[in-house]
């Protein structure tokens, strides 16, 4: 397991198309990725579950690598 600590530089946030950028490039590879955001975890693959997140500029998120 792979973990990286990213902090959201953009004002704007994870908004629609950059959630869509991820998914389609989380696709690509077997291995489950995740972000975690406080208590919150959800999968890379699933574009909802990335929304849900409602990431904003400023906020701190965990990207774990399995498999």
């Amino acid at each position: 397991m792979v973990e990286i600590r990213h902090t959201i530089k953009s004002e704007m946030g994870l908004h629609a198309r950059p959630a869509l950028e991820i998914v389609k490039e989380s696709s690509n590879f077997k291995s489950s990725i995740y972000i975690k955001v406080k208590e919150k975890t959800v999968s890379c693959k699933d574009v909802m579950e990335l929304m849900e997140l409602i990431l904003r500029g400023g906020d701190n998120l965990i990207i774990t690598f399995e498999g």
